[in-house]
């Protein structure tokens, strides 16, 4: 759809996180996030160690109330550690899942040391940040890592933008409910051309999502 165009504008500002986050009981976001953390979390932990393979330590950049983070660590056993600007969406992460090491920050400031993770991931983050935004998020994600780097991004194909179309041109939502770009191998191979993706559309989503990594 926008394999060539670069983003100008993305709609990411920390209210609009607090208000995904904080959703109420009874509204469409709530039931969205809901679904994610009880059965699409799992999903996601499976496919993101069928891509790294045997890992003992994890870092989930932009966590959220972090799911598929403490599904990889119910899985592994090993490290685990998520970061998010949201301090509601950690505390609440906190609170649920005392067995992962969580803390607010930021992406691009993160205080780790270099090449102390196995997995780096991040899911549904890349969408929303400019192009040359986007490059430094991947370099951060490949700094450290040492044997795999996941991302997770909406897919360009027709289910995928016909849901965005419908909310962004018809019911003008914005936000987490339209995401700013759609990605495809194609769109990865031209826009990050020193990385040499694994990439692939998750059928089990009806291809609504792509996954992609890389070994560092």
């Amino acid at each position: 759809m926008r394999e060539n165009q670069e983003k100008e504008v993305a709609s990411n500002e920390p209210e609009m996180w607090a208000r995904y986050h904080g959703s109420r009981p009874g509204t469409p976001t709530h039931a969205l996030k809901l679904l994610k953390e009880r059965v699409v979390c799992r999903m996601f932990a499976s496919r993101l160690l069928s891509m790294a393979g045997p890992v003992g330590s994890v870092l989930e950049i932009a966590c959220g109330t972090a799911s598929t983070l403490h599904e990889i660590k119910r899985k592994t056993s090993g490290r685990a550690v998520g970061v998010d600007r949201d301090p509601g969406a950690i505390e609440a992460a906190r609170r649920k899942y005392p067995e992962l090491t969580l803390d607010v920050g930021d992406l691009f400031d993160l205080p780790f040391e270099k090449k102390s993770f196995d997995l780096v991931y991040s899911v549904g983050l890349l969408e929303h940040f400019t192009r040359e935004e986007q490059r430094r998020i991947l370099e951060i994600h490949a700094s450290f890592a040492t044997r795999y780097v996941a991302l997770m991004v909406p897919a360009d194909g027709v289910l995928m933008n016909s849901i965005l179309f419908m909310n962004k041109r018809v019911l003008g939502r914005s936000g987490t409910w339209a995401d700013e770009e759609v990605f495809s191998p194609r769109l990865l191979e031209s826009a990050f051309p020193e990385y040499r993706f694994d990439a692939a559309f998750d059928h089990r989503f009806g291809n609504l999502i792509l996954w992609f990594g890389w070994r560092p």
